[in-house]
């Protein structure tokens, strides 16, 4: 019989290299961008391309722990039923309660919570500001105007009406997402809560708002420079690891049985290396503290 555990691991590892270790899921070395833009400086040369590297030394790190998951979902209700056992806070307890008790968002339950899950297992003193930022979200997905993300994209509930509800009751939210039964409607709300879920905990523990705005506020050629690369980086590393991951979940039977699972994880995986990413390249034209403190 599968344990919830033993599927947790790749989420667990994820959750653990975007909070302790976020450079692994970057794909450039600490300070390589500020190293071109200096030369660039040095040799009177206009802004350029970046030298890319699409290596993000952490996938091989990440999927190394799929093959483990075994033959897994022979008794999806069984899985569920262990992870609502578990200590979640209310935040997870009460996103619960938005979603459908069918069999076809039971994937997305899973995923979810093991995401959820896995941030909050691995943060520290900051577990309240996620927490918030992640509950604050939720009720601008499914009760606002959508999320907005750092760069100001929206997310909203595929095909809902419930958005433009004043007040929208439970029931209400059950019987709209009961209209959007199609699995491929399912999977979207799985990616697009833990998308949510991501982006939150990633402002929230990496201070992107506040740093976001400062580099925006610039308006000479480094700065423009650093807010094209912002965006293409960040992309960059969240294409490539989400592609890496599902096509490796497609092979492993725990992943594969149930297609919301394998497309949780990836995009689990991939927005973790997007909100690193972000982090890293605010950080290169940022003053070094390990430098400022020793002059």
């Amino acid at each position: 019989m599968a344990t919830v555990n033993a599927v947790s691991v790749p989420f667990q590892k994820i959750a653990k290299l975007l909070l302790h270790n976020p450079q692994q899921l970057v794909p450039f070395l600490p300070y390589a961008l500020r190293a071109q833009v200096d030369q660039q400086l040095k040799d009177k040369t206009p802004p350029g391309p970046p030298s890319l590297n699409l290596s993000v030394p952490g996938i091989p790190q990440i999927l190394q722990l799929l093959p483990g998951a075994g033959a897994f979902f022979t008794d999806l209700e069984g899985i569920l039923q262990d992870l609502a056992r578990l200590d979640f806070p209310a935040l997870l307890k009460n996103t619960f309660g938005l979603i459908p008790d069918t069999i076809s968002f039971v994937g997305q339950q899973l995923g979810l919570g093991l995401s959820l899950l896995s941030i909050l297992d691995e943060a520290a003193a900051g577990k309240d500001d996620i927490t918030k930022a992640v509950n604050q979200g939720y009720q601008a997905y499914f009760f606002g105007d959508g999320y907005t993300t750092l760069e100001g994209a929206t997310i909203s509930p595929p095909g809902t009406s419930t958005a433009n509800v004043t007040n929208p009751t439970l029931a209400q939210v059950v019987a709209e997402l009961k209209q959007q039964f199609a699995r491929k409607t399912g999977e979207q709300y799985a990616r697009d809560l833990i998308t949510i879920a991501v982006e939150a905990s990633g402002d929230a523990v990496f201070d992107l708002v506040s740093r976001y705005k400062t580099m925006t506020d610039r308006k000479d050629a480094i700065g423009l420079q650093e807010q094209s690369w912002f965006k293409g980086f960040a992309n960059l590393a969240e294409s490539t690891v989400t592609s890496a991951v599902e096509e490796a979940a497609q092979g492993v039977s725990a992943f594969s049985t149930n297609a919301m699972i394998g497309a949780s994880l990836g995009t689990f995986a991939g927005v973790a290396a997007r909100k690193a990413t972000q982090n890293a390249v605010l950080r290169e034209w940022e003053p070094d503290p390990v430098a400022a403190k020793a002059s």
